[in-house]
């Protein structure tokens, strides 16, 4: 089934570049036909672009022609068009510096004829050039530039891809809201738009904006609105980034693999024939990613593989180096500790480097530190946890300072706007006194006197509200911030009170200790996993629990390492609950795995299964295993079990009911209020 899936798919790739094929097939018809030169031209352009929305590369091989035949009948524009077909394709090798020079090459054409206005496109591209090579400084130069032709023309259509590509600047620079500010905008000028494939850009950027933001399903939505423009004009560029996009978004939520597998196979076909080795790359690694979630190691590793391969032929450092983090941390999951200890050396070895960026090394210190721990060395194990805590701390920080400037630069300019207003008011007010004096109807001036004050105060008042709710606002997401930031240095801390004890274990040869502190390593990391989720969340009240407790489960059955014990959970996508609470559900699934595990099953198949559910007032917690079952002499009040006292408190925390049954297994209901 799915490769009959992935036949269609390939198929329907097929009959749209089969469809495009036999419109330049006719177009080349027509060319070999014609003698005019003129209508030569104007066929050779129509094949460029043609061929620029499905085969970019072979597009190339009629520039020249077409830019000799322009020049010969000084048809100028088509000139300039070719030097834009060419930067193009040299944007697509991920050759910056060289495109920038093509698009340059039209704009001194443009201003030898004095056609000032046609160098919008020119400005656009070497903007977008310099955004690519994250010189977002240069890049917002152009971008100004062109905003002031289409202001100038009116061109109301042009806004679409300039505010298009000030959100994608935003985005890359990790400004969230402002990216979304200019993407809608962008959506805003849809009804001047006459090229559809314009908007699919917009829509993908949107898209990426939630994906970073984990809101998955909104981001797939936007996904798939860029797909089905790109599939009904024919957009195979388009077509692929949708798809790998999509793909992403099931990578990250853990689910329709194989479909997402499929989308990103599609892409890389696409990608292949259309020469775009920048998105090539990005597609090899996001594939690596969605084999590693498979536990397909081997695939994975191929394909992480494969984007360090290209990236180092095309000369993409920044991309050579995010691929390589990638593949020594698959590596590393896999347990080849000697083969990612080489990858994370390229990259350590020079941490100054400017091509890499801060979120980069950050993953880099992590794995390092992960890496350590599995080879037991422990001194480095600590160094790097330590760099990675302090590098990302050192991140929030700067993003703080730089949220701080932010709000700042707003109040002084809200100042300076109040200023110019209070002094128009006094202006306004000083000519009501002076036709108060100079008019004879005194009524009347009284009245516009009166009017005058009066609309003065509402202003004020109308002000003074307005700067009061901003103030609440700018408040309330410094409060969340600094939330974020006590969920996360926790976090830190936690993972280092992990480390010690792991180091602990090492000065004990007594088995019975080892398991002690793995136990006691488990209900850390229940405890982390809550602030992991907290500090990664907009949300920092309320927790996902279908994705808290998954991570748990998961986390118990690899410290035991019992692969006949199965888990099953039944909790809805959708089900959060108060951040105070899921401490005490956290543990609470903990000390019932671990004993399940430790004591229900006596080398048998076994299942273990966890629910929760909830209804207006309260939440269900069930938990049961089919193992052996407790003593029939049990008693919970004579008990001396450690796990179950744990579990019997914590109920009791939440002011919930504890119910222990023995019936074909061991099985736990609680229920316990909301509030």
């Amino acid at each position: 089934m799915k490769n009959l899936h992935y036949t269609f798919i390939a198929f329907f790739f097929f009959l749209n570049v089969f469809g495009q094929q036999d419109k330049i097939d006719s177009l080349k018809t027509a060319y070999k036909n014609e003698t005019i030169d003129t209508l030569k031209v104007k066929i050779l352009k129509s094949i460029c672009n043609t061929y620029y929305y499905t085969n970019y590369t072979e597009g190339l091989a009629y520039i020249d022609t077409l830019m000799q035949f322009s020049k010969k009948i000084k048809k100028f524009d088509n000139v300039s068009f070719g030097h834009r077909y060419i930067g193009g394709g040299f944007i697509q090798k991920g050759k910056f510096e060289e495109a920038i020079l093509e698009f340059k090459k039209s704009i001194v054409l443009m201003d030898s004829l004095g056609q000032h206005n046609n160098k919008y496109s020119d400005f656009m591209n070497i903007g977008s050039a310099y955004r690519y090579a994250r010189k977002f400084d240069d890049a917002s130069k152009y971008y100004n530039k062109a905003i002031e032709i289409a202001e100038r023309l009116g061109k109301k259509g042009r806004f679409i891809v300039i505010n298009n590509n000030l959100g994608a600047m935003a985005y890359e620079q990790e400004k969230y809201d402002e990216a979304t500010s200019y993407l809608m905008k962008s959506l805003e000028y849809k009804e001047y738009n006459k090229n559809p494939r314009r908007l699919v850009t917009t829509y993908d950027n949107l898209g990426l904006v939630h994906y970073e933001i984990n809101q998955y399903k909104k981001a797939v939505e936007y996904f798939k609105e860029a797909l089905v423009i790109s599939e009904k004009t024919e957009y195979a560029a388009g077509i692929a980034d949708s798809k790998k996009n999509i793909a992403k978004c099931y990578t990250a939520e853990k689910k329709n693999i194989d479909e997402g597998i499929l989308y990103l196979k599609d892409a890389i076909e696409i990608y292949k024939n259309i020469n775009d080795n920048m998105f090539l790359i990005e597609a090899y690694s996001n594939l690596g990613d969605t084999y590693e979630i498979a536990n397909d190691f081997s695939n994975a590793i191929n394909f992480h593989k494969k984007a360090v391969a290209l990236a180092e032929e095309v000369g993409m450092e920044d991309k050579v180096l995010g691929s390589r983090i990638s593949l020594s941390r698959t590596l590393v999951k896999q347990g080849k500790l000697t083969n990612a200890e080489k990858e994370l050396q390229h990259i350590l070895k020079d941490t100054a480097n400017e091509n890499l960026l801060e979120r980069q090394l950050v993953i880099a210190y992590e794995t390092k530190a992960e890496l350590s721990r599995l080879k037991k060395d422990y001194k480095n194990a600590f160094l790097y946890q330590k760099k990675f805590s302090d590098l990302e701390n050192s991140i929030q920080q700067n993003e703080r300072v730089k949220d701080i400037n932010e709000i700042e630069t707003k109040y002084q300019t809200e100042k300076k706007e109040k200023e110019n207003l209070q002094l128009k008011a006094d202006n306004v007010e000083q000519e009501l006194l002076t036709q108060k004096a100079n008019t004879r109807n005194w009524l009347l001036a009284l009245g516009l006197f009166a009017l005058g004050i009066s609309a003065f105060f509402i202003w004020r008042k109308y002000k003074s509200e307005a700067k009061a709710k901003q103030v609440i606002g700018e408040q309330k997401t410094k409060i969340e911030d600094l939330q974020k930031e006590l969920h996360h240095r926790i976090k830190n801390n936690l993972s280092i009170i992990d480390t010690f004890i792991e180091v602990a274990k090492e000065e004990f040869n007594d088995s019975k200790f080892e398991v002690k502190l793995t136990e006691l390593q488990n209900r850390i990391d229940s405890i982390n996993e809550v602030h992991q989720q907290l500090y990664q969340s907009h949300d920092v009240t309320n927790l996902n629990l279908k994705k808290y407790i998954d991570t748990l489960a998961q986390n118990i059955n690899t410290s035991f390492s019992d692969s006949n014990i199965h888990l099953k959970t039944s909790i809805d996508d959708d089900l959060n609950i108060n951040a105070d609470k899921s401490f005490s559900v956290g543990l609470i699934v903990n000390e019932f795995l671990t004993n399940s595990y430790k004591y229900a099953f006596e080398d048998t198949d076994g299942e273990i299964q966890i629910g929760m559910k909830e209804n207006k007032q309260h939440y269900e917690l069930s938990l049961s295993d089919n193992g052996k079952g407790l003593p029939k002499d049990f008693d919970i009040k004579k008990t001396d079990s450690f796990g179950l006292r744990i579990m019997k408190l914590l109920t009791e925390q939440l002011n919930g009911t504890f119910n222990l049954s023995n019936s074909n297994g061991v099985a736990l209901h609680i229920i316990f209020p909301k509030t």
